[in-house]
């Protein structure tokens, strides 16, 4: 699980790094906060996951807001 790249990944090029990123607990809601007009991503493996591996690299230098 940690090899894989965040839910929501292939997004994070077209969104602004001075835009906030909300991180999620799943693809429903990472979904949902998309189809709201918030930017969101979401770990592949869910909320019991331990390990990441790079795939937070992504994330440097964005703010970042919880929400779980």
């Amino acid at each position: 699980m940690e090899d894989m790249p965040l839910y929501g990944a292939e997004l994070l090029a077209s969104i602004p790094l001075a835009f906030p990123l909300y991180f999620v607990e799943g693809e429903k809601a990472a979904d949902a906060c998309r189809d709201n007009g918030l930017h969101a991503v979401t770990l592949g493996g869910g909320a019991g996951q331990k390990t990441f591996g790079r795939s937070l690299d992504q994330l440097k230098g964005r703010t970042i807001i919880l929400w779980p």
